[in-house]
């Protein structure tokens, strides 16, 4: 069962592109920051060729791809806060499917809350946090997710917002 968990759970890949700079060298770089849970590195952007991923290939080509895969902790909900608010998990703070930053830490600004106070737009399209209700100052806009079941509980979809 925790094999399960772990392999199901715990694979939280970050592929991290950053363009090139703005015409103006003094313009901040646009950065765009993917985590995928449970997608294995199968994909040629990693030296594998199980899968055909064109377009993430030619955004890795394009960018900085980061290929060593980490997880704090075996758990989707923990794992999620504790990658956004930069914390490692601990007794009492993000240790649960349940694990919410907002809650485990709210004063702590998550890497989206530090982007959007220095002047980023900041938007979260899927699921980046466990559940789509966590942490919603740190986004520009409202956090939106296709009506296909990815947040458990009361929040399935941004429409529930």
């Amino acid at each position: 069962m925790i094999r399960t968990l772990l392999s199901s759970l715990a694979f939280l890949v970050g592929l991290t592109a950053v363009a090139a700079w703005a015409e103006s060298p003094s313009k901040a770089p646009n950065i765009l920051f993917i985590a995928v849970d449970d997608l294995r590195l199968q994909s040629p952007v990693f030296g594998q060729n199980e899968t055909k991923t064109p377009g993430l290939e030619r955004l890795a080509r394009e960018s900085v791809a980061f290929s060593r895969a980490y997880c704090s902790v075996p758990v989707c909900g923990a794992s999620r806060a504790s990658l956004m608010a930069g914390v490692r998990p601990a007794a009492g703070r993000f240790a649960t499917y349940f694990s919410r930053k907002g809650k485990d830490l709210p004063k702590v600004p998550s890497l989206a809350r530090w982007f959007k106070d220095h002047g980023y737009t900041t938007v979260s399209n899927g699921k980046i946090y466990h559940e789509i209700d966590d942490d919603l100052e740190a986004w520009s806009e409202k956090p939106w997710a296709p009506k296909l079941g990815l947040y458990p509980g009361p929040h399935h979809n941004a429409q529930n917002l």
